[in-house]
């Protein structure tokens, strides 16, 4: 059985107040908007935890946002992990907002999540001129096109920490 929206809202109360778990792995567990907006807030507190898993799960936009959220003030998190959790641009805009918030996540992975070329450009656009932060970005599977190369290639010569890129 799956964790689920229910086990995932339980896990992320008990997050809140962690002192030692440093990596979470929720990969292929059903877990929801719900739990992804109950998680994103556990991570905006929590600043143990470094790696948190949530690929293939069905988060779709609104849990994106979830995580999005949690993520602008996460000072704790360096790896997130969300392929396959249909984000679609919706959810990669507002990631893209909390990562231009957010100056400690050093990797994102967002493969196959349906973000096109508007999506992409949000998330090159919020990492421009960009001193710290994330190093790692994979974006592969996604139908990103021209738009989205366009705008990581104008990236590039401006953002100093990015060292990995997987489109």
């Amino acid at each position: 059985e799956s964790v689920g929206d229910g086990g995932a809202i339980k896990l992320a109360a008990a997050l809140a107040g962690n002192t030692k778990l440093q990596l979470v792995d929720l990969w292929h567990n059903g877990v929801g908007a719900a739990g992804a907006k109950a998680l994103g807030a556990a991570i905006a507190k929590n600043t143990v935890l470094k790696r948190l898993y949530l690929n293939e799960n069905p988060l779709g936009a609104e849990g994106a946002k979830g995580i999005a959220a949690g993520l602008a003030k996460a000072r704790g998190l360096r790896h997130l992990w969300l392929t396959r959790t249909n984000a679609g641009d919706e959810g990669a805009a507002a990631l893209a907002t909390a990562l231009a918030a957010n100056h400690v996540l050093e990797a994102l992975d967002m493969w196959a999540c349906g973000i096109s070329g508007a999506g992409a450009e949000a998330i090159a656009v919020a990492l421009k001129g960009r001193h710290d932060g994330l190093r790692t970005l994979e974006l592969r599977g996604n139908a990103m096109g021209d738009r989205g190369a366009r705008a990581f290639a104008a990236l590039l010569p401006t953002n100093k920490p990015l060292s990995t890129l997987d489109l």
